[in-house]
């Protein structure tokens, strides 16, 4: 049984860390100690108290019911997740969508929600498959006024599964599993068999029975709506003769092309908690406003903070801009030479944190049908020319942990699995084991095609008898993590002793991410940092399937592609099954290593004293979900 996809992850830029967290405590202490002229000292400091007080309550009203949250990943105005996005974007994106059928709450466990459904069924079908028929609750409405209807369900599945969406870039396409996905995404069926317009209220999804069981069956089958008016002409409707969902004939890239892109930049029709009402490209900054007509989350939680700005931050000074007010939040702060200097402020009382477990982990990726990085010994020869227990020691101190796979500390499997996990290669550093991973990979020769003697670049025979020099092509962002990196590999003395070359091109996020990372036609880069944070959903099928679009790394590994894809093959509800198939996928993709996995962390969210109530948050429950708990100071409910 194959599985495709679920998008399983989102790549960031290595210090671009979404927050989730569990409450926790600063780490600094202060010394309470008092010295004779303590009572002259103490009264000094309570008269600046005041001040500071007195300071920051104006501030407060002067502010407004508003909070800035800044990103350190630079927000574009790229709203929709179905191309790419940063973490600034996703966050925004999340704050702006609402009413999918099926959300997880603060622990991690899906559920239907009740605030979007009436009423909902699951069917057990003579085929094997499963149908999921949700009846919709008629007080849902888009910001603008308009119903949210089941055509906005049916019509956002539609819209991105199909080949017109395929044609213009689309990188996350929903119903992967469902029945007839496969022909209606190929263009041979215009009708989708497994998605059905049953009323204007009432629409159905069936899984295909390839994909029964499933671990993750009721996240599967969640639905967003999508604001169809915006994506597409009124003169293209949704029809269903009662063999699945299709377009109307006026559906064509000649007719729909051209809005599709020009809404994907300027949406402004929304259903979630906020709605964006302005992107500043100059600034790189989003005004987001409270939807009036929202109905709460799952739990019938609205929002209170009027206004939300998110804005692109600068590493170095991020901490200042919030010490200054010019900031009112930061998230997932990993690194330590910011954690220790934001717990100082915190120890001061200018500030506020929460800690956590990230759930997510850093690496440097490989393509691996690119250059020497292609050959497996060659990326086993980068891990352990990598010092990696230094990297995390510098980057992140005691806050961090370097991790031997794509896992973090915050996962049960990690817990569970933990002696399993202990057993997998370290890629412990190693002058001698890189020099005999090249050796046995058939990096013997000089650039003459003489013998290797030990000086200078190694050099592979081609099958076609051309010789490739063991020079590897780094598109690298400019951060504290990657510049950890230029002085632990690219150019650590080893590396050359080695034969090895790795040239460093520093370039923006999206310019790496976007133009290098995701599928370009040519490209000689073959090493990328970047970072991952995880969703409840640990289905990585598609990400390891040998052709599929979602595989950026270009694996062709058929056993890591079976692995990746069976662990989801348990019950719902059958945690030894899935931790048995997700330990037998993480050991091979240690094997296989189309990544180095560099580290996991404890991050730190920082806020000023006009946030409160910023509570509760846990490795998946990130500050898109906190924040509709949290008020600006002097306005809570």
């Amino acid at each position: 049984m194959k599985k495709r996809m679920l998008a399983w992850f989102a790549a960031f830029a290595l210090l671009a860390c979404i927050p989730g967290c569990t409450s926790g405590e600063t780490g600094e202490t202060t010394d309470g100690g008092l010295t004779s002229g303590s009572t002259d000292r103490s009264l000094e400091e309570t008269e600046s108290s005041e001040a500071v007080q007195d300071a920051q309550e104006t501030e407060e009203t002067a502010a407004g019911n508003r909070i800035i949250v800044g990103s350190i990943t630079p927000v574009t105005g790229e709203i929709p997740g179905y191309w790419s996005s940063g973490a600034g974007d996703a966050f925004v994106n999340r704050m702006v969508s609402g009413y999918a059928t099926v959300v997880y709450n603060q622990e991690a466990v899906y559920l239907v929600d009740d605030t979007v459904a009436e009423d909902y069924s699951f069917t057990e079908n003579e085929d094997g498959s499963r149908t999921f028929t949700v009846t919709l609750r008629k007080d849902l409405y888009w910001s603008n006024g308009e119903r949210v209807t089941a055509s906005d369900y049916v019509g956002g599945v539609l819209l991105f599964a199909s080949p017109l969406a395929a044609d213009l870039g689309v990188q996350s396409v929903p119903g992967e599993y469902f029945l007839g996905y496969e022909e209606y995404h190929s263009g041979d069926s215009e009708e989708f068999a497994g998605v059905r317009l049953l009323s204007e209220n009432q629409f159905s999804v069936t899984l295909d029975p390839e994909y029964v069981p499933y671990y993750y069956e009721l996240a599967c089958v969640s639905v967003t709506p999508e604001y169809m008016k915006g994506w597409l002409s009124e003169n293209v409707s949704i029809e269903d003769d009662g063999e699945g969902a299709y377009f109307s004939e006026e559906f064509h890239a000649a007719g729909c092309a051209a809005q599709i892109l020009t809404w994907r930049r300027t949406m402004d029709v929304f259903c979630g908690p906020y709605v964006c009402t302005d992107y500043d490209e100059e600034a790189e900054m989003y005004t987001l406003e409270i939807n009036e007509r929202y109905q709460g989350n799952f739990e019938g939680q609205m929002p209170s903070i009027e206004t939300i700005l998110v804005t692109t931050v600068q590493e170095d000074t991020m901490l200042l801009d919030l010490g200054a007010g010019e900031v009112d939040l930061l998230v997932g702060i990993s690194d330590r030479t910011r954690i220790t200097q934001g717990s100082a402020m915190v120890n001061r009382g200018e500030i506020g944190s929460v800690s956590y477990d990230r759930n997510g982990y850093g690496y440097l990726a490989f393509k691996c049908d690119t250059g020497p990085t292609q050959y497996l010994e060659v990326r086993r020869a980068v891990a352990y020319l990598l010092d990696r227990e230094a990297f995390v020691e510098a980057y992140a101190g005691e806050y961090g942990s370097v991790v031997n796979g794509p896992y973090s500390n915050s996962m049960w499997m990690t817990e569970e699995g933990a002696q399993e996990l202990a057993q997998l290669n370290a890629y412990e550093y190693s002058y001698e084991s890189a020099v005999e991973e090249l050796i046995a990979g058939g990096w013997t020769l000089t650039a003459d095609g003489s013998e290797y003697a030990g000086e200078g670049l190694r050099y592979k025979e081609l099958e076609d008898g051309s010789l490739m020099p063991l020079r590897i092509y780094w598109a690298s962002t400019g951060n504290a993590a990657a510049d950890l990196l230029v002085s632990l590999l690219a150019e650590n003395p080893d590396v050359a002793r080695a034969g090895m070359e790795i040239s460093r091109t520093e370039m923006t996020f999206n310019e790496m991410y976007n133009t290098h990372y995701l599928d370009p036609e040519e490209d000689y880069f073959g090493m990328f940092n970047l970072a991952t944070n995880f969703t409840p959903i640990y289905d990585p099928g598609s990400s390891y399937a040998i052709g599929h679009p979602n595989n950026t790394m270009k694996t062709d590994d058929e056993e890591l592609m079976r692995l990746a894809s069976a662990m989801t093959d348990a019950e719902p509800g059958d945690d030894d099954a899935f931790l048995a198939g997700w330990l037998a996928f993480i050991k091979e993709w240690n094997e296989y290593l189309p990544a180095i996995p560099l580290y996991t962390s404890r991050c730190y969210d920082f806020f000023s004293v006009r946030l409160e109530n910023y509570t509760d948050l846990t490795g998946y429950w990130d500050a898109s979900y906190a924040l509709l708990y949290a008020n600006a100071a002097g306005y809570a409910e």
